[in-house]
């Protein structure tokens, strides 16, 4: 692996850990979930050896997202330059409605199952949603964190419903069926998985969905 992208990797990674850990301040679920997760986090100064995965093509939504990150580098130092070399992930099933949704939403994992460091208890990464992308009740087994970098996103759970800004986080427990749309804006916000990171998340209503 190339040198420098392993430099940008781990500054990036550092970068989020420290936006992520002002949770901590956010008091409730969320407070202890980003508590939960920070002790899970390595050592970030002596990372055992690893490796990144070239992508074999560009990320289709990157003609969205490297734009914005250029008129955005201060969004997380380093992530401008290392978002090029990183292999962005889509894995949900195609959906009718919206057969173009993998080129307007993607994340990308530094810890988890499949990720560079390897972890099954928990995941921890950038997300990137197109402006106005509505993004589906959708469920997952494990615990979830999102710390807004950019955009404004309406979240969904049941009956309630919230408006999350730049700068502030929102919590989602096990199971709970969740949506989201974007408002002005592209949407970038690191994210947190923990108890079951393996399961993967599908859109309700999917095969074996509820």
């Amino acid at each position: 692996m190339d040198e420098r992208v392993r430099e940008l990797f781990i500054k990036v990674l550092k970068g989020a850990r420290d936006r992520y850990a002002l949770g901590l301040d956010w008091g409730g679920d969320t407070a202890a979930e980003v508590a939960k997760v920070l002790d899970l986090l390595p050592n970030l100064d002596h990372l055992p050896p690893f490796d990144i995965r070239k992508p074999s093509a560009p990320a289709p939504f990157l003609k969205h997202l490297s734009p914005f990150l250029a008129e955005h580098d201060d969004l997380l130092p380093g992530l401008t330059e290392l978002a090029v070399e990183l292999p962005w992930s889509y894995a949900y099933s195609k959906k009718k409605d919206e057969p173009l949704l993998h080129e307007r939403l993607g994340w990308y994992e530094f810890i988890g199952p499949q990720a560079p460091i390897k972890s099954r208890t928990f995941g921890f990464g950038i997300a990137f949603a197109a402006e106005g992308l509505s993004y589906d009740s959708h469920i997952h087994a494990a615990a979830e964190v999102f710390c807004v970098l950019a955009g404004e996103g309406e979240y969904r759970t049941g009956d309630s419903t919230v408006v999350v800004l730049p700068g502030e986080f929102c919590y989602f427990a096990p199971y709970k069926v969740h949506s989201s749309t974007r408002g002005k804006g592209p949407g970038v916000n690191i994210y947190s998985w923990s108890g079951d990171a393996v399961s993967v998340s599908g859109f309700t209503g999917f095969p074996g969905f509820p």
